[in-house]
């Protein structure tokens, strides 16, 4: 059996097995398998005479136009609509017509003598080589974006398309991988739900699935080996959990999930989230968009709680974006934000990620030059982020957000940075707001000193899934490890509620983030830990928001007391589904789990 199998469930039905894999769009289905094994065309390595090269050149720039009318086409089709859908085909297009791809390729048909196909692939074959290589999976993830891109020239190249089966909407879609515009083709025909081998969170393919609210589990080794066509399945998007032909009483108990499954509706008049004896918690939105107008109006989220600038990387070969162009999308934000306001996140990044000469790469970059530490090892970088990040705090209400900060030491310098650039500014005739600046607590040696880091920053944001990661090392991505990322480890708990006090006793603010923040299990115990704003995806608002109006505060406190003190996450799980029986029973019916 497949070594993520973790449990065989015998007492209803002999052949039930549950898996359990990564949850990466929020809902529950169930269904018979469809497999999709890819069509993956084989391309031979044939040489062409010097007189065909414009000729072959000529053939690659028809398919190149012909690509972005589809994708132009694409964006502006009924299918795409939510704004991120658009902006994930944008990025796109912007690959093809921006990048060094189609310079790259026609290079190379001249310099290797061969067709248009064979070029393609191996400049596709070159860039996803050096993407696998970094060690971002953020990154990583978006080779499944450029291999679709190629895919699509490919294709305009020999004029042929390629053919999905016919999907039903109890079709469980089964692959390897799925790539973005292959998930569009399927959300046409509206499967109950997929489940794939590879990718992450942040995959383009996954974002567009919680947009179009199919349930979707990932990380599931052999998928295709395990799972054939026509084999029942039932998928949990809130737990993670895969079941291979469910028992009828699993089919009845995942159906108790729909209650945050369903989409939310809300009053644009009314933005409060209160608990039902009236305390008030603020939500806020994760976003990695230049315009969150509609996002912010769509969700009612107050502002943006994160706005993750390395969006701004479009492929790792090009390196930084200029301060003018940072500085024209952070301006758009902040214009587009309300009183509430956006908070900049300055490049999250790790060395690999940018293009920085060989002699500085690393064997272990999250160790490594990564986020502050890499900014403040490329000081001209880093001036130029602020400057840009400074000047755009002319247009609205703008913070500044330091990730991966180790201490009260990488606050003063960053201060001193933004003192020098704020008085340049000013002699340059471009006078700046004081800039409200926030640090990110996901180090260990962050949470031992937050009560230093809180008297010197002007708001604290709670980044729990490096928090997680680093306090427990173990990289949630690497699978020979992932089952010690447990989110309810003692040491987690009691972490958290260490940030929480600092910051309260220095009256300041803390924003929960990461993924926890977005998870209706978790957000009872954070309450009660001390948690009253929280930045979000925004597809995760509708279902904690409607959370928030169910539960009380004071239970919350209760449930955090009792939990504090539990000395495994086993127990501490064990205590909240039991706790969330006895009180919550018409919130949290199918109770809880900690892959959540």
């Amino acid at each position: 059996m497949d070594t993520n199998a973790i449990n065989s469930d015998r007492h209803n039905d002999q052949h039930e097995t549950v898996i359990q894999a990564t949850a990466v769009s929020r809902g529950v289905a169930a269904g018979r398998a469809v497999c999709l094994f890819g069509t993956k065309r084989q391309y031979f390595l044939t040489h062409i005479e010097n007189s065909a090269i414009d000729h072959e050149i000529g053939r690659f720039r028809t398919a190149v136009t012909t690509a972005s009318k589809q994708l132009n086409d694409l964006i502006k089709s009924p299918d795409i609509k939510a704004k991120s859908s658009g902006d994930i085909f944008d990025a796109h297009l912007m690959m093809l017509e921006h990048s060094t791809l189609a310079a790259d390729v026609e290079a190379f048909i001249r310099s290797a003598l061969v067709t248009a196909e064979w070029a393609l692939r191996r400049v596709a074959e070159n860039f996803s080589n050096k993407q696998a290589a970094v060690s971002d999976a953020n990154l990583r993830d978006r080779i499944a974006d450029f291999e679709d891109l190629c895919d699509r020239v490919l294709n305009a190249l020999d004029g042929k398309a390629v053919t999905l089966p016919v999907i039903t909407s109890d079709s469980v879609i089964v692959a390897s991988i799925i790539r973005p515009s292959t998930l569009i083709e399927l959300g046409r025909q509206k499967p109950s739900a997929i489940v794939t081998e590879h990718g992450g969170w942040t995959s383009h393919s996954f974002i567009l699935a919680r947009e179009l609210k199919i349930p979707a589990v990932t990380g599931v080794k052999s998928a295709l080996k395990l799972i054939r066509d026509g084999t029942s399945l039932s998928v949990d998007g809130f737990t993670g959990a895969l079941t291979i032909d469910p028992s009828s009483e699993t089919l009845e108990q995942i159906k108790s999930h729909t209650f945050v499954a369903e989409p939310i509706k809300f009053d644009a008049a009314s933005t409060r989230s209160t608990t039902i004896d009236g305390r008030e918690i603020i939500l806020r939105a994760n976003i990695d968009l230049v315009d969150p107008a509609p996002l912010l109006a769509q969700t009612a989220a107050k502002g943006v709680g994160l706005l993750r600038s390395e969006y701004l990387f479009q492929d790792v070969s090009v390196g930084y974006p200029s301060e003018d162009a940072q500085f024209e999308a952070y301006k758009l934000s902040a214009s587009n934000c309300g009183p509430e306001g956006v908070r900049i996140r300055t490049f999250d990044l790790q060395v690999d990620q940018v293009n920085h000469p060989a002699e500085i790469r690393e064997m272990n970059p999250a160790l490594g030059l990564r986020g502050l530490r890499l900014s403040l090892a490329d000081r001209p970088h880093f001036r130029e982020q602020i400057r840009a990040i400074l000047r755009a705090g002319a247009y609205g209400n703008v913070s500044m957000v330091l990730p991966m900060v180790s201490g009260v030491a990488d606050l003063s310098t960053v201060r001193e940075m933004i003192a020098d650039e704020t008085a340049a500014l000013a002699a340059q005739g471009t006078p700046v707001p004081p800039m409200p600046l926030g640090a990110m607590i996901e180090m260990p040696s962050a949470v031992l000193t937050v009560d230093d880091i809180a008297k010197h920053a002007d708001f604290l944001c709670l980044g729990t899934n490096d928090l997680v990661q680093y306090l427990l090392s173990a990289d949630r991505d690497n699978e020979s490890v992932a089952h010690n990322y447990q989110t309810l480890h003692p040491s987690v708990v009691r972490s958290i509620s260490m940030v929480f006090r600092a910051a309260d006793l220095q009256g300041k603010s803390t924003v929960v983030c990461g993924e926890m923040a977005g998870s209706p299990f978790y957000l009872p115990l954070l309450i009660g830990l001390g948690a009253r704003e929280f930045s979000m995806n925004p597809d995760s608002l509708g279902a904690i928001r409607q959370v928030i109006g169910r539960i009380s505060f004071d239970e919350c406190r209760e449930l955090a007391r009792k939990a504090s003190v539990l000395e495994t996450a086993d127990a501490i799980e064990a205590y909240m589904n039991d706790f969330y029986r006895r009180n919550w029973p018409h919130v949290f019916p199918g109770g809880i789990s900690s892959s959540t």
